[in-house]
């Protein structure tokens, strides 16, 4: 009894050394286990929920693959897997999965591509249903017969088909675009706006206010344009181009009104450069518009009652210059012959015309 009574630490001590020790190691090896377990556990714990760099690639670059069948397959739902622009996105998308090297790639992709082709898609359906609308309405005859042109909505809804203007389509086409509507599962009100002229349907065309305001831009550059042209060609603005010089003289040794320049001859000069393709003309730099005059007062000469200076009397024209010689050539023949005046032609490259100024 006397050694059951004995303390564990007396019991210790008798123990055998060697049992001691075996026991220890025991015990130690039964830790480990129990360490090295815990600890993988842990780690399967923290990479399940933060997961490496290559796991965060492949399971980003695994959900953007399965964003994209799910866009074709709505492409496809919808019947617009065809369409140009849809198939455009669809391989911009595709490719820009392929092609992403880094985790936040994959992120922007994720982020942009599916709305963005969504998007393509659904207004390509509608464009689609809008196309078939204006198909069934060629196929209307009563439209065949129209010569006027005309603007046509047709809304369709829930509730049924209005069409501006009234009764203008058929029962049976407007029976056929509310089929349509019905079977495409659309959700709120459809309107197709469409012009017809001479005949045919066509989609209506309207302008965004930016391409209005530069549709009118064109229209005022174009009129800023003709209008400079317009005063140009009328002689209220000056006018440069390739010409001649022609420079009249009296005869050398002028004694009477018949060996001196007139405004008659001033007259068939201009009349036979104006003949021969002149664009414009001035004489003794007044510049001549339609309602010039050259006359003469005395042994003056006035055009549009401003005096000019004679003797010479200096034309000048722009044109195709040998053209214009070859014109005046015909007047200097006569009056060098039959009066012996004597002119001088110069052809040039570059003149300048004055505008024309009020006397």
């Amino acid at each position: 009894m006397n050694e059951e009574r004995l303390s564990l630490k007396e019991k210790f001590q008798k123990m055998d050394k060697n049992k001691l020790i075996f026991y220890l190691v025991i015990i130690m090896c039964v830790a480990l286990v129990i360490s090295v377990v815990f600890t993988a556990w842990s780690f399967h714990i923290l990479t399940a929920q933060y997961p490496g760099t290559r796991s965060q690639f492949s399971y980003k670059q695994h959900s953007s693959i399965r964003l994209l069948e799910h866009c074709r397959d709505l492409a496809e739902d919808l019947e617009v897997q065809e369409r140009s622009s849809v198939q455009e996105a669809l391989a911009d998308f595709s490719y820009d999965i392929e092609t992403a090297s880094t985790s936040d790639d994959l992120v922007e992709i994720i982020l942009d591509h599916p709305t963005r082709v969504k998007d393509i898609i659904y207004d390509e359906w509608e464009e689609e249903f809008k196309e078939n609308i204006i198909e069934a309405v060629n196929q209307d005859e009563g439209i065949a017969e129209l010569d006027d042109y005309t603007q046509v909505a047709v809304k369709l809804s829930d509730n049924g088909i209005d069409v501006e203007p009234y009764n203008f389509l058929s029962a049976s086409t407007e029976s056929r675009a509310k089929e349509m509507y019905s079977t495409g599962d659309f959700i709120g009100e459809q309107v197709i706006e469409m012009e017809i002229n001479e005949g045919e349907a066509k989609p209506l065309v309207k302008e965004s206010e930016e391409d209005y305001v530069e549709i009118l831009s064109e229209e005022v550059d174009s009129l800023r344009e003709s209008l400079r042209e317009l005063r140009e060609e009328s002689g209220y603005s000056e006018k440069s181009g390739e010409g001649i010089v022609v420079k009249i003289y009296d005869e050398a040794e002028a004694t009477d009104s018949h060996s001196i320049v007139h405004d008659t001859d001033i007259r068939d000069v201009v009349n036979e450069m104006y003949a021969s393709g002149a664009e414009g003309v001035a004489v003794g730099g007044q510049r001549l518009t339609v309602t010039s005059s050259i006359r003469c007062t005395g042994p003056l000469i006035k055009v549009d009652d401003n005096l000019i200076p004679v003797n010479p009397v200096e034309v000048k024209a722009v044109g195709d210059s040998d053209l214009l010689s070859s014109g005046v050539d015909i007047i200097r023949n006569t009056l060098e012959d039959e009066r012996e005046l004597y002119f001088e032609i110069e052809k040039k490259d570059s003149i300048t015309l004055p505008s024309y100024t009020e006397s």
